[in-house]
């Protein structure tokens, strides 16, 4: 996806022009992720911040405030990155509701950076190697493991326990790496990262989407050959997995997954092009020798592309009980968006 990068401003409400207010050409890109300000905890307003990156490695920081829509704006920012692929990153949750956010990049050799994007420093890294903790599990000790996605908890979970606000989630072939990144020093600004664990995901398919739950202390992840997991984050051991299956009974393979922000239920997109949503609790089905339990039952199904989908987002969640969101929209391979509104008496029964 080679090209460039456009900033467009929200029309207010009454008015249907957007305007563009900056744009900047990129490499191949392969991410963009926004962090915004929190107005709690500044004395003054701060701009949000844009970031990307691309093939090369190459990390490009843009700020964006109300003075861009008028023409100032202030330079981009660059971070080399070590000429292997930037995969995919994320904000790291305990720098969201500060003035210094930090940003996790991972990298398509492995290796995880936390960079501060202020002094454009490097504050930590590791190095993901083929080996698993797990006994009688093969793996390659020194080698580099194939790496997809990266995800860390939700910046406004719903439960008390805050035990997995610095873990971070790296979806690989057939595993889920989970890196803690963790403050030593608040007075030099010391980071150290470290792998703790790896969490096996059922088969040797590639992890293409990982989400922590708002309400729980649960992450959910999806793979190519068709599994969903579902993962404690205080454990970190897989409470229940399944395969979804067609009407033939092959395997589909999961594109997306998001978490509902207001109620212990996520929804997955897939190869097939339906969105499903599912119960985050576990039914309490008993799994087979390999661990995989029988599916639960869909809480819904939607239907409508004619090729996989390749993005889903959640609209605003009702402002009445139950609370849940209004609508589902998806992207898909076949060029179009769609909007599936949610029925909460479908999803909460």
């Amino acid at each position: 996806m080679a090209g460039g990068v456009h900033v467009w401003l929200r029309p207010e409400t009454g008015q249907h022009s957007w305007k563009l207010i900056h744009s900047d050409n990129v490499g191949d890109l392969q991410w963009l992720c926004w962090w915004q300000p929190s107005s709690t905890c500044l004395t003054k307003p701060l701009p949000a911040v844009l970031a990307s990156g691309d093939s090369d490695g190459l990390v490009v920081l843009r700020s964006i405030s109300a003075s861009t829509s008028k023409g100032t704006t202030k330079p981009v920012k660059y971070i080399a990155g070590s000429g292997v692929p930037a995969s995919a990153a994320t904000f790291y949750l305990p720098s969201i509701n500060t003035d210094r956010p930090k940003l996790v990049v991972l990298y398509q050799n492995a290796e995880l950076r936390l960079w501060d994007l202020k002094t454009e420093q490097l504050l930590a890294s590791v190095q993901l190697d083929g080996s698993r903790n797990e006994p009688n599990v093969g793996g390659d000790p020194g080698q580099s493991p194939t790496v997809f996605c990266l995800a860390c908890p939700q910046p406004k979970p719903l439960y008390s326990q805050l035990k997995d606000r610095e873990l971070l989630a790296i979806g690989g072939a057939g595993v889920i790496h989970v890196v803690v990144i963790r403050q030593t020093d608040p007075s030099d600004s010391s980071f150290i990262a470290k792998c703790i664990s790896t969490v096996e995901t059922g088969d040797d398919g590639s992890v293409e989407s990982i989400d922590f739950s708002w309400t729980h202390p649960y992450l959910a992840y999806g793979t190519v050959e068709g599994t969903v997991g579902i993962v404690d984050t205080v454990k970190l051991r897989v409470r229940q997995k399944w395969t979804y299956t067609d009407q033939d009974g092959g395997s589909v393979s999961i594109t997306c997954l998001r978490w509902s922000r207001a109620q212990p239920v996520f929804f997955t997109s897939t190869s097939h092009g339906e969105v499903v949503a599912w119960p985050g609790l576990s039914s309490g089905n008993e799994g087979d020798l390999s661990g995989f339990a029988k599916a639960p039952e869909p809480l819904a199904v939607w239907q409508g592309h004619h090729a996989m989908v390749l993005d889903l987002a959640l609209g605003d969640v009702l402002s009445t009980q139950p609370n849940v969101e209004k609508f589902i929209f998806s992207a898909s391979d076949d060029t179009t968006v769609r909007i599936f509104p949610v029925e909460p008496s479908v999803l909460l029964r």
